[in-house]
Order: C-alpha cells, then sequence, then structure tokens
C-alpha cells in the first residue's frame, strides 16, 4: 500500500510549504530516480530567489567544521540556509559516512535550516550527480541560500563552479601542496581564498603563498583567516556571505542561469540515454553474463564490449 508521503502531489505541498521532511522525501525521490519524479517536478512551485555558494578544498581542511560555525551566524543575519555536503561513498554499502550532518548537529533542528549529506557515488568534480537538482529543490521550498559542500577531491572539485553563483576555497596550514592544487584548474573559478585553522601555526605564512600565486595569474580574489574551532572571524565571514547572497538574489546572472539550466537539460538527456541502453541490453546482468563469456575464454573483451554495445543502441522501428 502507498504511504500518504509518497504520492506527488503530497510531497509536492509539503516543500512548497517548507516541511523538511517532505523536502528530504523528495531529494530521495531524486537520488533513487524514482519513476514518478518527472510528475512530482510538474508539481513543485518555481523556485524562488537563491544563491549558491560552493565550499571546497582538499579532505581534511575542515570545510564541515567551518559550515557548522556558519549556519547561526547566518541565521542571525536572516538567511534561510539549505546545506547539501558530498560525503565520500562507503565501499560497502554505497552510502554516504555522513560525517558532515555529525559536525553540524547543533542548527538541525533550527527550521530555517536543512542539512542534508549525500553519498559521492558516480559523481565527479567534488559534487554527487543529484546535487544540482536538490539545489533547485530546495530554491522551490524557499530557501534563500544553499551552500554546496564539496566531497574534498583537491583538484577536481571544478563542477561545484558551474553549480554555484559564488565558490569559496578552503585552505589549512597543514596544505603543504596548496599551489599546485591551486594551478589544477581552482585557480580560475574561486571568488573567495580562507585560511583555516588560523589558530595554528603558518597560517599567515600559507596566507601570504596563496595571494603571490594569485598574484600571477593577475586577479587576487579577497583572502581571510578564520578558525571553526575558536570562532575567530567566522562572525565576520558570514556577514559577508550574506552580502553576497543577498547581491546575487537581487541581481541574478542571467548568463549564469541559462547555462546552469542548460547543464540539466544535457544531464538529464544523458540519463535518459543511458537509462534506455541498458534496457535495451538486457540490464547489468547482460555485462555479467559475458564477462563470464570473455573469463572462460569463449569470447573476447573487444568483442563482449561491441556486442552490448551495438544491443543497447540498437534502433528500433
Amino acid at each position: 500500500m502507498t504511504h500518504p508521503d509518497d504520492e506527488p502531489r503530497t510531497l509536492a505541498e509539503g516543500v512548497a510549504r517548507g516541511d523538511a521532511h517532505a523536502i528530504a522525501r523528495a531529494i530521495t525521490w531524486i537520488e533513487n530516480r524514482e519513476p514518478r519524479l518527472e510528475e512530482l517536478a510538474e508539481l513543485l512551485p518555481a523556485p524562488g530567489p537563491c544563491c549558491r555558494i560552493g565550499i571546497t578544498g582538499a579532505g581534511g581542511v575542515g570545510k564541515s567544521s567551518l559550515i557548522a560555525r556558519l549556519l547561526p551566524a547566518l541565521r542571525g543575519a536572516g538567511e534561510s540556509v539549505a546545506v547539501l555536503a558530498v560525503d565520500p561513498t562507503s565501499p560497502r554499502s554505497g552510502g554516504a559516512f555522513l560525517g558532515d550532518r555529525v559536525r553540524m548537529r547543533a542548527s538541525a533542528d533550527d527550521a530555517g535550516v536543512f542539512i542534508r549529506s549525500f553519498a559521492s557515488r558516480a559523481g565527479s568534480g567534488g559534487l554527487a550527480a543529484c546535487t544540482a537538482e536538490a539545489a533547485d529543490l530546495l530554491a522551490s521550498a524557499g530557501f534563500g541560500l544553499v551552500l554546496l559542500e564539496t566531497v574534498g577531491v583537491g583538484q577536481l572539485d571544478l563542477e561545484v563552479a558551474a553549480e554555484a553563483d559564488h565558490v569559496v576555497l578552503l585552505i589549512s596550514p597543514e596544505a603543504g601542496d596548496t599551489i599546485q592544487f591551486l594551478k589544477g584548474g581552482l585557480f580560475e573559478v574561486v571568488d573567495r581564498v580562507i585560511v583555516n585553522k588560523a589558530d595554528r601555526p603558518g597560517a599567515e605564512e600559507i596566507l601570504r603563498i596563496v595571494a603571490e600565486a594569485f598574484e600571477d595569474g593577475k586577479r587576487v580574489p579577497p583572502m581571510m583567516m578564520v578558525s571553526a574551532t575558536t570562532g575567530s572571524g567566522c562572525d565576520e565571514l558570514a556577514d559577508s556571505l550574506a552580502e553576497v547572497a543577498r547581491a546575487e538574489r537581487a541581481t541574478p546572472d542571467p548568463a549564469r542561469g541559462a547555462a546552469r539550466l542548460a547543464r540539466r537539460i544535457v544531464h538529464s538527456v544523458e540519463g535518459a540515454w543511458l537509462r534506455e541502453c541498458w534496457r535495451r541490453a538486457g540490464e547489468k546482468g547482460a555485462a555479467d553474463a559475458l564477462a563470464r563469456e570473455v573469463q572462460g575464454g569463449r569470447l573476447r573483451l573487444s568483442a563482449a564490449v561491441k556486442a552490448l554495445a551495438a544491443r543497447g543502441i540498437e534502433v528500433r522501428r
């Protein structure tokens, strides 16, 4: 028997009210590609004004701890804040390790805060595959600020630049390979640099080194030092990010919005094509069967690949 909460109209109404349970359930639909997801999407209200701020940086730099510090201050600045945090995928269950939600627990009971962790799964570029759609849904739910915390994969953390309106790079005094990290591509897309763990030795030195690296590229973003441990600088950073959010909501960049929509269309079409190809080819079980043929020496790997690909793209008249 279908639970009432699993009816698209009921879920859409809950999302429109900002009901946390409905929002969480709807995001689960997005994650699992539920068959009635398209129907739900048609019933959702149009996204409201919303600013997406990406928080990126290498693993262990303190992204989750800093966000936990920023949330109360952002709420104090009048922001309704959602956090979409991408955690590493468990190799056994395929789920997220949920470290982010544990660190942000203090704000979990605030109705103006929504926190969701995703497993990175097949996502690339530091975000989960469904992060963008989830951010759109949160805008429909009335959140004015969505923080996108990447998984922390270093030089590959670039997709956040396409999904966020503003990108914050977090580094720490322990970042021995900081310059190579910046030159890996984030150099061109970062809007500000924050040195976390400012209470530790070497923080000022690492800030100087990074500033010099950006000067070589002729574009130096705003920089500051904070400490998620002591709270130093966190209120000032929150005020600055709230100002960014207000400015973005007041005058959004139409070109960036159009590019974001184009990415949605491309990803959706690619996903639909891939699902249809696998359906035609016999789902993943067909690959298992061919693998056994290759393993038994009855078929070459290249022939197995061609056979499965041809089955998937076979034109049906």
